[in-house]
């Protein structure tokens, strides 16, 4: 019996110290943890989304409603559970975040590609170093900050913009404050100085040199032009 209590104790305190560190990750980025997903609450967060569904302008689910026309497959509880995560469970902001997400889905992709399976995951890293002002483009950079704070079913974890040029502070950070909702401002993280430097500060937000990108002094290499071309061969 005292071998059982304490393989108990000792469980218990492994769970406690998992529980500790989850809490200290979404610390460092500023969010707030998910609830307890028991049946009971998923089945009244689900009903709930779809009475939130319902409620929106025409206008503003027109993309939703083609989309249970076009592919039933792909817009069922599994789709719409990624909406009420990434809100934390709030229907009213799931249901316009789903109503958003499809009709930039198909302003993207059109209707060929809009109703296929497509996958999303992302962190943002951002290696902006030779980039020249002539390139800022508002527009594009207002439409990606719209996509990713209201559209796509996703919480951005944090953006991590590295070696920015001199010219970052003066123009694009202050567009990129206007069009970012508070919270996502909060998980921008701009990381400046030598490479050893940026290299420590990224590893204390979890991003060790194994998962970084070899631009950045990271050991994993990017080639760009060949996943663009595998994409295309792929029809994607």
């Amino acid at each position: 019996m005292a071998m059982a209590s304490k393989s108990t104790t000792a469980s218990s305190d492994t769970d406690a110290d998992l529980a500790a560190a989850a809490d200290e990750a979404l610390a460092i980025y500023g969010q707030r943890p998910q609830p307890e997903e028991t049946p009971e609450f998923l089945s009244k967060s689900h009903a709930a989304l779809l009475e939130e569904l319902e409620k929106l302008p025409d206008e503003a689910r027109a993309g939703w409603s083609r989309a249970k026309e076009r592919c039933p497959e792909l817009v069922g509880e599994e789709h719409r559970l990624m909406f009420l995560r990434c809100e934390l469970f709030d229907a009213n902001l799931a249901a316009q975040r789903i109503g958003k997400y499809w009709d930039r889905r198909i302003e993207l992709f059109g209707d060929k590609r809009a109703f296929k399976p497509i996958h999303i995951g992302l962190l943002l890293i951002a290696f902006p170093h030779n980039a020249k002002v002539s390139v800022v483009d508002r527009k594009l950079m207002k439409m990606n900050m719209e996509s990713l704070s209201g559209c796509l079913p996703v919480r951005v974890g944090g953006f991590h913009i590295c070696h920015p040029p001199w010219f970052f502070h003066k123009i694009v950070f202050p567009i990129m404050k206007l069009v970012m909702p508070d919270r996502m401002r909060k998980r921008v993280k701009v990381h400046a100085g030598s490479e050893e430097k940026v290299l420590e500060n990224l590893k204390g937000y979890g991003l060790g040199k194994e998962v970084l990108p070899s631009d950045i002094g990271g050991g994993v290499v990017m080639d760009t032009a060949s996943w663009v071309q595998e994409m295309k061969s792929r029809g994607l």
